[in-house]
């Protein structure tokens, strides 16, 4: 099967718009939906901008769709108050921190997948151990540079924008949050090493005979 597909961008941009019309109506907050949806937009933005000149696999473009798709559905209903999440929670009794943990695990699960195809395909790491730290590192810098906007916003954004930063006490859960970002990170590189190599052997292989 082609890793590379030219149906595959399409259909993750059909779902994503579906999706973004779907939560940009009547979300719980539109300032707050909005910044939800910034990395969703400037994922999209940099897909767009290199889609010809650095076309990604397969896997790399439905794990975007799904990271964007998690961050619009967040921003609509609050992470705390997606229905899915809710159910999970009323059903095991977790506290409110704990059921949204696992959108932390996608924050670190879908960079590394993206991260570490870029870096194989350009070949800026050698070495699967540098390349697995090289990885980790930058998906954990990710997740803290968004923290830090978050905290930015926090301070300069409307009343509504501070009450709910400070509802989610983001200080207070930094470090379980980057944990499971951690380990989302390391699970993606654990399970995916082989699936992922094949496609990017074939991508690439793809590549090089249409440009002789």
């Amino acid at each position: 099967m082609n890793p590379y597909s030219d149906s595959a961008p399409p259909i993750c941009l059909g779902i994503f718009t579906a999706v973004f019309i779907w939560t940009g109506i009547r979300p719980a907050s539109h300032l707050i939906w909005f910044l939800y949806a910034l990395p969703a937009l400037a994922a999209l933005a940099a897909i767009l901008f290199t889609y010809h000149r650095f076309p990604l696999t397969r896997i790399s473009y439905f794990l975007i769709l799904f990271y964007c798709v998690i961050q619009l559905i967040s921003g609509h209903f609050m992470c705390a108050d997606i229905p899915v999440l809710r159910h999970v929670q009323n059903a095991l009794d977790l506290p409110v921190e704990n059921s949204t943990r696992f959108t932390y695990l996608v924050n670190g699960f879908v960079p590394a997948v993206v991260l570490r195809e870029i870096l194989i395909r350009k070949q800026v790491v050698n070495g699967m151990g540098w390349l697995f730290s090289v990885v980790v590192s930058f998906t954990l810098s990710i997740h803290i540079m968004i923290n830090l906007l978050k905290w930015w916003a926090a301070q300069y954004l409307d009343f509504a924008v501070i009450h709910f930063f400070q509802q989610e006490d983001q200080l207070r859960f930094i470090l379980p949050d980057s944990a499971m970002v951690l380990c989302g990170a390391i699970i993606a590189l654990l399970i995916l090493e082989k699936a992922h190599d094949n496609e990017i052997h074939a991508i690439s292989s793809l590549r090089r005979n249409r440009h002789e």
